[in-house]
């Protein structure tokens, strides 16, 4: 399991803790809670915990306004999370894989025996680290 379905993992098991939490809990109140007056910036708002909760979530193929209703049942929420993560883990694998074989395939082979020397026009593949004298 790779850093970010661990994190993951963590990251909604803490949110169902929270929401079995009572409504007069500070956690809770600060996780549900909107801000009463101000503004966030236009330029580039700072995320919260709960913007980075609702990109993991869509990630993960789990609706973010259905949260309050997934939370209640926590064994059915344990094994959502549990295939979430196995999911999002999966396809973040299977695209590295991919990605990994896109760039192999664009990587020149690497042929020495291309390359003839220069001064005598022979194959170079005859120089070996034994046969090369630096002195």
């Amino acid at each position: 399991m790779g850093i970010e379905a661990f994190l993951l993992k963590a990251q909604l098991r803490w949110v169902d803790h929270i929401m079995h939490m009572p409504d007069s809990r500070i956690p809770k109140q600060v996780f549900l809670g909107q801000l009463a007056s101000g503004k966030r910036l236009q330029c580039g708002p700072v995320l919260w915990y709960k913007d980075a909760l609702k990109v993991n979530l869509k990630q993960c193929g789990i609706d973010p306004l259905a949260l309050g209703d997934n939370t209640q049942d926590r064994l059915a929420w344990r094994t959502l999370c549990h295939e979430a993560v196995t999911q999002f883990e999966d396809s973040r694998v299977e695209a590295l894989a991919h990605k990994r074989a896109v760039w192999k395939k664009a990587q020149p082979c690497s042929n020495l025996s291309a390359w003839p020397c220069n001064s005598c026009s022979r194959d170079p593949s005859f120089l070996t680290a034994q046969s090369v004298s630096f002195t």
